[in-house]
């Protein structure tokens, strides 16, 4: 016995709910993470030109996860041909490319939120969380900023919108409530924890290089922040489609963010961990548990937490 994995995102067939999360430092691991399975990948998150200057290092590793400070390092004109290439390479695994775009100025946003529909994305994903953006990170905790944002952008593609927050929200469940309600089809729960900060003790100075040396935690750490995120969201929105996010590191997490209300589950950190054969094991570990519990699909289970609460 096998149990059907698949899940819909915005009306987008996925082959399961696994999703590598934006961010990563080098398009091959998207490739990799293809080739070995995964429902679908993030890339970027892309401006029209880079928003982010500053130097490595990028990522820190500490005992309990990660502090990093990516930034927005790509224009799209200079990653275009990565883009098209992972696009190809997805169809022919039938995986699905979700595109993350930022910018400061809406008008920027529809622009490049049109052409990576042109080009052939699945999903349109805005970033509105880029935490060591601070300009961004603001515009992201005001809601009626986001309202205005995911309106205009909506309007204006015809393949399904994600919004990405931050998890400073206080109120999950009214955000994803009202931005779905403004044209997001799809609401990711949620983004790197910030600020954050990793000092070298011998200098005395920050460890990154961040223009106030400030970065965003990721990791273990912060899943039981993520978890509750979704889990407030999806109470009171059990039909929004959600993407959760946050300290995915293991099988269990990833059920456990799926009981608490997750659609699909984006992982980054623990790939640093574990190497891109974690999403086979994953995978692996999410079937055993669907079969020895006697569910047929993925579906089933979603949001039982609070459904049994």
């Amino acid at each position: 016995m096998n149990a059907d994995l698949s899940i819909e995102l915005g009306g987008i067939r996925f082959k399961n709910p696994l999703v590598i999360s934006g961010g990563v430092p080098s398009w091959d691991i998207l490739i990799k993470a293809i080739e070995q399975g995964v429902g679908g990948v993030v890339f970027g998150s892309i401006g029209l030109r880079p928003l982010s200057s500053h130097p490595p290092p990028f990522i820190i590793r500490l005992p309990y996860g990660f502090v990093n400070a990516y930034g927005v390092r790509h224009g799209l004109n200079s990653v275009e041909g990565e883009l098209l290439r992972i696009i190809d390479l997805a169809e022919r695994f039938d995986s699905r490319v979700i595109c993350s775009c930022v910018e400061e100025r809406v008008e920027d946003m529809i622009e490049l939120a049109r052409r990576l529909e042109g080009l052939g994305c699945s999903i349109v994903e805005l970033n509105l969380s880029a935490p060591v953006i601070r300009e961004i990170l603001e515009k992201g905790l005001n809601i009626e900023v986001l309202e205005e944002i995911t309106r205009r952008v909506s309007r204006e593609i015809h393949v399904p919108l994600s919004v990405k927050l931050s998890p400073l929200i206080l109120d999950p469940a009214l955000f994803t409530r009202r931005l779905y309600e403004s044209g997001a089809r799809i609401i990711h729960l949620s983004n790197a924890l910030s600020p954050a900060l990793v000092l070298d003790y011998r200098t005395g100075r920050p460890a990154l290089k961040t223009s106030n040396g400030l970065g965003a935690l990721s990791g273990p750490a912060i899943k039981p922040i993520a978890l509750a995120k979704v889990y407030l969201a999806a109470k009171d929105n059990p039909s929004i489609p959600i993407i959760g996010t946050g300290g995915v590191s293991t099988w269990k997490d990833l059920v456990e963010m799926i009981l608490a209300g997750a659609w699909a589950v984006g992982i980054h950190s623990t790939i640093y961990l574990h190497g891109i054969k974690i999403v086979k094991e994953l995978l692996k570990g999410l079937t055993k548990y669907l079969v020895e519990k006697g569910y047929s699909n993925v579906n089933q289970i979603r949001g039982l937490s609070y459904k049994n609460n």
